[in-house]
């Protein structure tokens, strides 16, 4: 997160309420804490289209560890869709960055991450690498959590492509209908590394939606 956590305030039994810029995910952002699932983090910088805090879904393993947290409550913007009259488009950012989320062989719900609705329709996928990534021989593909595939946003995709600074498009495409993507549930953003460990890099991942009422 941009800033350690500011002052906490018990709120009930075991838990408890922060304030910070964005959620802990390295244990420099936590010393000597331990999260529960229901702790509640407030954003102390909102703003239009940001999450008003974070919930904290998957508990500390240990004192310092930043737990996994989830955003809630989107601060204005487009709202998350209408049966009728106007809606907007909506863009995720999700962020693989290998000092948060390691290089194993395997799929991986980046820590940099972004909730998907349910029925959802996606329409543009666009990835920048302002780090390349390393490893050699391996491939990445991109995908959520539920709700499609591992690779229905990124098929497997070599890092050769993955340069400093590169930029590369996904599976859905504007213009082609047939490669959008709907979500049949409310996924996160996943990375799945392949055919060998990366070794560092950071790529961000942008994902344009719009939200149907229609399952």
């Amino acid at each position: 997160m941009a800033a350690l956590l500011e002052a906490r305030v018990e709120l009930w039994g075991s838990h408890k309420q922060y304030w910070g810029s964005g959620p802990p995910v390295n244990s420099s952002d936590c010393v000597g804490e331990v999260f529960n699932v229901g702790d509640v983090l407030w954003n102390n910088a909102p703003a239009n289209g940001g999450p008003l805090g974070w919930y904290c879904v998957v508990a500390s393993t240990a004192i310092g560890n930043p737990g996994t947290w989830l955003p809630f409550a989107i601060i204005g913007g487009a709202g998350q869709g209408s049966a009728f009259g106007v809606t907007g488009k909506q863009i995720a950012h999700a962020q693989y960055n290998f000092a948060n989320d390691g290089g194993t062989e395997t799929t991986i719900t980046v820590k940099n991450n972004a909730t998907i609705p349910a029925n959802a329709i996606i329409t543009n996928v666009y990835l920048n690498s302002p780090t390349a990534l390393a490893g050699s021989g391996a491939s990445v593909a991109v995908g959520t959590t539920a709700g499609s595939s591992s690779t229905a946003l990124l098929a497997a995709t070599a890092i050769t492509n993955f340069g400093t600074d590169a930029m590369y498009h996904g599976v859905p495409t504007p213009a082609t209908a047939n490669t959008w993507v709907k979500l049949s549930a409310a996924g996160q953003i996943t990375v799945t590394i392949s055919a060998a460990a990366l070794t560092a890099g950071v790529l961000d991942i942008y994902v344009e939606f719009v939200v149907s009422e229609s399952a």
